[in-house]
């Protein structure tokens, strides 16, 4: 189980995107080649 390395809460993968979201936050980590990129530096806000 994955959780936002920002505030530790849940995330959903948004398949339209290729991505996991947290809504808390309100940022997206990027999933390339099936791996979750989960820098906050590179999470994009939405």
């Amino acid at each position: 189980m994955l959780a936002c390395p920002q505030c530790k809460g849940a995330l959903r993968y948004e398949s339209e995107r290729d991505s996991l979201v947290c809504d808390r936050c309100r940022l997206i980590y990027a999933v390339k080649d099936d791996i979750p990129i989960m820098v906050v530096k590179e999470a994009e806000s939405f």
